[in-house]
């Protein structure tokens, strides 16, 4: 039962009906040859408990995503695999099976580990047996689609923030998003979790303020402060037709040297006791309301 993976992806069955005595025999049958066991003092497996827990420096940006919908987005966008954490107890569908297969061909390496070491790596209630580990790209300037806004988020400290607009992103498919005085590891994995992988299909750039001000004048942007200090509402606003929002921190706001340049400022009308809404909620609104009128 040793399949030739590309060529026997329809012989995979569903096992969900079988019991664990049935379906780790089995498993383990199909990917022999193919599978290192290891547990929690195997190398990679350390490197993936400190990853999860942000313990190391992450100098080749790795990212670790659990589930068969991460590892189908990780294939889908041709990310660079390191390798699979697996456990032969969950796994129970044709497609993760299927799935762990293709990433083998890519050559991830596939490290099979008991239930218990699997629990503990896990943090989903429901485990589907799959922990995918791979790199992530570094975002460039000249991949910039001119015919979609720009997103800067101007020093952001909040994970769950950064990842709920990331998904706003991805929901009203705009791909480029810049970060500028980063307060926060674009790859930590409380932001990766909140984004729901979407960041996975997107040009993330990370950079300083000189740079992108000099990247927007040349490329002719018009730039957006969100600010609720602006007499502009957004709303009311004609938006020019290459458009970059500034979105601030959470607790400063936007940066000084914005102010200093060539620029104008949008709000949100807030007509209760509140001076602001919540920054992902505030980003959501001016985009959805911008992608909408101007049909992009």
């Amino acid at each position: 039962m040793c399949y030739n993976f590309l060529g026997d992806y329809m012989k995979f069955i569903d096992l969900n009906s079988m019991s664990d005595e049935e379906r780790i025999p089995y498993i383990k049958e199909v990917f022999s040859g193919k599978y290192t066991e290891a547990s929690k003092k195997h190398p990679d497996i350390l490197s993936l408990i400190k990853l999860n827990n942000n313990s190391r420096p992450n100098p080749l940006n790795e990212i670790a995503l659990e589930g068969v919908w991460g590892l189908n987005l990780i294939l889908k966008y041709n990310k660079k695999l390191n390798y699979l954490v697996i456990c032969p107890e969950y796994i129970k569908t044709a497609e993760a099976q299927s799935l762990v297969a293709e990433a083998f061909e890519r050559d991830a390496k596939l490290y099979f580990v008991s239930k218990k070491t699997f629990d503990y790596l896990s943090e989903e209630k429901n485990p589907q047996g799959i922990i995918t580990v791979f790199f992530m790209n570094e975002g460039s300037f000249k991949s910039i689609d001119p015919a979609k806004p720009l997103v800067v988020l101007d020093g952001l400290e909040i994970h769950g923030n950064i990842g709920t607009i990331l998904r706003t992103l991805d929901a009203l498919a705009i791909y480029d998003v810049v970060f500028i005085n980063r307060k926060v590891r674009i790859n930590h994995p409380k932001l990766v979790r909140s984004s729901l992988g979407s960041f996975l299909n997107m040009n993330i750039i990370d950079t300083n303020f000189d740079e992108l001000y000099k990247y927007l004048m040349d490329n002719g942007y018009t730039i957006y402060l969100t600010d609720t200090d602006a007499k502009a509402i957004y709303m009311d606003t004609e938006y020019k037709d290459k458009a970059c929002f500034v979105i601030g921190s959470e607790k400063y706001g936007i940066s000084l040297p914005w102010y200093e340049k060539q620029y104008e400022m949008i709000k949100i009308p807030m007509n209760g006791d509140c001076d602001s809404l919540n920054v992902s909620i505030a980003t959501s609104i001016i985009l959805y309301d911008y992608m909408m009128r101007y049909k992009r």
